[in-house]
C-alpha cells in the first residue's frame, strides 16, 4: 500500500536516505499530518495502516498524533512522521503529553499495547427466564419499580428528543423509549422473586431494543449490577446501604472504564456517580435505606441538570458550540435521573425497605 511504501522509504538508506533505523522491540511515536481537505475518515484510515505497518515489523508504537497539524489552505493529502524513543523516551513522552493552551495541538493517544480488561458478567449459559408462579412481596416490588421506570422514560421521550435534538444526534429519546417499550412487554416473562434474575433478564430486553452506545453501556451496567446483586441475595443479612454504594460504585465504575468517560465529561455518569457519593456518605452516617435512596436520587437529579455548565469531553456533545450546550443538560444524564426517580418513588410504595438495614 500506499503507507507501506512511505514507511520504507523513511526506513531506506539507500539513496542517501535512511532517516530513521528501526528494528523489532523499538519503540515509537508517529504523527500523522492532515495536510488539509482530508477527511476525518481518510486520516483515521491513513493512521490504522500505518499502525499495521509498523506492528507488523515488531515495532511498538506508544503515542499517535494526528490532525492538521501543518496545513496549507485546502491542500489534500497527509504526512507522516515517525519518532523513534530510545533511552529519553518518558522525558520525550511527558513533553508530547503536557498540557497546552495550543488550540490546533491534538491530544495524542496510546499505548498500542494495553491488554484487554476482563468484564465480570453472570454464567448465560443456555439460561431461560420466567415469571413465577406467584410473587413474594420483593417479586411485587420488583415488578412496581420496573413498572414505574418504563412509564417514566416513556413519558419523557419529548424532552429526551428536544434535548438531544440540541447537543447530540437526536435519537436519545426514541432510544430510551424502546427500551421502556421492550421492558413493558418483557416484564410479564421476568423472574421477578430475584433481583438478579430480574436484572440479567432485563439486560436481554435491553440487548434486543436498544440500539446505539446507550444499549451497550446500559447492559454494561446492569450485568454488573446482576453479579453483585447475586452475592447480596445469597447472604442471610437484610443489605445494607454500604452494600448498595459499593455495588453501584463497581457498576459504574466498569461503566466509566468501557466507555471511556469520566464525571465531569458531560454524560450518563454526571448522575450516576452523585448517586454513589450520596449513598457512600449515608452510609457513614447511618441513614435509613429510604433515607439514602432519596438524597441518592437528589443528587443524580442536580447532577442532571449542573450538566448545562460542564464542557463536553465524550460523546455527541462534543461538537456541539458551548453557548448551545449552557442552556441544555446532558440528555443521557437526564434519563437516568428520570429513572431513578421513577424506581425510589414505587419502592418507596412497597414494603420491603423497611426490612433493609441502613448501614
Amino acid at each position: 500500500s500506499m503507507v507501506d511504501e512511505m514507511v520504507r522509504t523513511m526506513l531506506d538508506p539507500s539513496d542517501g536516505r535512511g532517516f530513521v533505523s528501526l528494528s523489532k522491540g523499538d519503540k515509537v511515536a508517529i504523527m500523522v499530518n492532515n495536510l488539509g481537505s482530508s477527511t476525518p475518515l481518510e486520516v483515521s484510515i491513513f493512521t490504522r495502516a500505518a499502525l499495521k505497518t509498523l506492528e507488523g515489523m515488531g515495532v511498538d508504537v506508544v503515542r499517535v498524533i494526528a490532525g492538521p497539524l501543518v496545513t496549507s489552505m485546502d491542500m489534500a493529502g497527509l504526512s507522516l512522521s515517525l519518532l523513534k524513543l530510545d533511552s529519553l523516551a518518558q522525558s520525550v513522552l511527558g513533553r508530547l503529553d503536557a498540557e497546552t493552551n495550543a488550540p490546533g495541538w491534538p491530544r495524542g493517544f496510546g499505548p498500542r499495547t494495553a491488554g484487554k480488561k476482563p468484564i465480570p458478567v453472570p454464567d448465560r449459559t443456555q439460561k431461560s427466564f420466567s415469571r413465577p408462579e406467584s410473587l413474594t412481596e420483593k417479586g411485587k416490588a420488583v415488578e412496581s419499580v420496573l413498572a414505574a421506570v418504563s412509564e417514566s422514560i416513556e413519558r419523557a421521550e419529548p424532552d429526551l428528543t428536544h434535548w438531544d435534538n440540541q447537543v447530540g444526534d437526536g435519537d436519545c429519546g426514541l432510544t430510551h423509549k424502546k427500551g421502556a417499550l421492550a421492558i413493558r412487554d418483557d416484564l410479564q416473562n421476568y423472574p421477578l422473586n430475584s433481583w438478579a434474575e430480574t436484572l440479567e433478564a432485563l439486560t436481554d430486553t435491553i440487548s434486543k431494543a436498544m440500539g446505539g452506545t446507550s444499549g451497550v453501556l446500559y447492559r454494561i451496567f446492569f450485568l454488573s449490577l446482576a453479579v453483585s446483586a447475586r452475592s447480596l441475595e445469597d447472604q442471610s443479612e437484610p443489605v445494607t446501604t454500604a452494600q448498595l454504594s459499593e455495588a453501584l460504585e463497581r457498576a459504574v465504575d466498569l461503566l466509566s472504564s468501557s466507555g471511556g468517560a469520566t464525571q465531569g465529561d458531560r454524560t450518563m455518569l454526571d448522575s450516576l456517580y452523585p448517586a454513589v457519593h450520596s449513598l457512600q456518605k449515608s452510609a457513614a452516617k447511618g441513614e435509613s435505606m429510604l433515607g439514602a435512596l432519596e438524597q441518592a436520587v437528589i443528587a443524580a437529579e442536580e447532577g442532571a441538570e449542573a450538566t448545562k455548565s460542564m464542557i463536553a469531553r465524550a460523546g455527541r456533545s462534543n461538537y456541539v458550540p458551548e453557548e448551545v450546550l449552557k442552556s441544555t443538560p446532558d440528555p443521557g444524564a437526564k434519563a437516568v435521573a428520570i429513572w431513578m426517580r421513577a424506581a425510589l418513588n414505587a419502592l418507596a410504595s412497597s414494603e420491603i425497605v423497611p426490612s433493609v438495614a441502613s448501614a
